[in-house]
């Protein structure tokens, strides 16, 4: 399914109503394939009463032509049709830049990244204030890539494939307008294998994040075995400030510092109390409202920067 409008009901052009009627008759039990069915069945319906053919985009928003942008302005529909959205991948290929990645900021490399970035703002301000409802305040995109390329270009004029990379993340909750982590170096003693920008953050430490505070799933160690070996956590709720990523079970330090990519609003004010309250350890970059591992480049807080509302389906 490439477009909202081709989530429909392919039925007969006379007969389609009363194949509708017979398949809601078919689907009327109790158990979780007659439910299935019929929730399928309205999501049908409400997609094409919304005719997403007819699809404009809010507040002058402007996606890039091609699949990328075609993608973006899908998931945002869905968005608003309050369906129940809750995971949504898009891709963006080409990144591959063994040659020719592009000279004097234009090129091949800076067209992927103009893509990018007109994507993603078109999706943001698509979505940010739709009939007075901000969606963007429930949404976080996290922008990712496998790997990252060499630091040095190698004869054809392009990078190859390297380690260390960036991770972009987007959303109305989300502590913006920083770069979390710590800045290796680009010497050729601090490049890893002498070649590549090294790794200071895992991934997964991001997306735990999101599944806690997005998803509420305070066990992010069942999709990604072994994490609780790497960092402590808390859990989506802020009961428990550190617990196992496997059990949801607190540890025994509750006090230790943390930063986080999302806000929490509703604890501020305590925490700047206890955050002025705290001696800096040597290292440390407390700052007011924020708890900071100074051994740690990126880990998470404890409290949900969502409402209470857990019916939203726009989580």
């Amino acid at each position: 399914m490439t477009s909202p409008d081709d989530f429909r009901f392919y039925g007969h052009w006379y007969y389609g109503d009363w194949q509708r009627a017979a398949l809601r008759q078919m689907y009327a039990g109790n158990s979780w394939l007659h439910q299935s069915a019929l929730q399928t069945l309205d999501a049908i319906d409400v997609i094409e009463y919304a005719a997403p053919g007819q699809y404009t985009p809010g507040n002058g928003a402007q996606y890039p032509n091609g699949s990328f942008g075609e993608s973006l302005q899908s998931i945002a529909q869905l968005v608003k049709m309050q369906l129940g959205l809750r995971l949504a991948t898009v891709d963006l290929g080409g990144w591959d830049t063994h040659e020719y990645q592009g000279d004097t900021g234009g090129g091949y490399f800076a067209n992927l990244l103009d893509e990018l970035a007109r994507g993603l703002n078109a999706f943001y301000t698509d979505l940010s204030n739709h009939n007075g409802a901000d969606h963007m305040q429930r949404i976080t995109v996290i922008v990712m890539s496998e790997f990252g390329r060499t630091f040095q270009q190698n004869a054809s004029r392009g990078t190859d494939h390297g380690h260390g990379n960036v991770m972009f993340v987007l959303g109305g909750a989300v502590n913006g307008g920083k770069v979390y982590g710590t800045w290796p170096g680009l010497a050729t003693d601090q490049l890893y294998d002498s070649r590549d920008l090294a790794i200071t953050t895992d991934y997964r430490r991001a997306l735990s994040e999101l599944l806690i505070r997005r998803l509420a799933n305070p066990k992010p160690g069942h999709h990604f075995p072994r994490l609780s070996q790497l960092f402590a956590v808390g859990d989506h709720a802020g009961r428990r400030p550190h617990a196992d990523l496997r059990t949801g079970r607190p540890d025994a330090d509750t006090r230790s510092d943390r930063q986080t990519l999302h806000t929490r609003p509703q604890t501020l004010g305590a925490e700047n109390r206890r955050t002025q309250q705290q001696k800096k350890r040597p290292g440390s970059n407390v700052l007011p409202g924020r708890f900071i591992y100074p051994d740690r480049k990126f880990v998470l807080s404890g409290q949900d920067p969502l409402s209470n509302d857990e019916s939203h389906p726009d989580r």
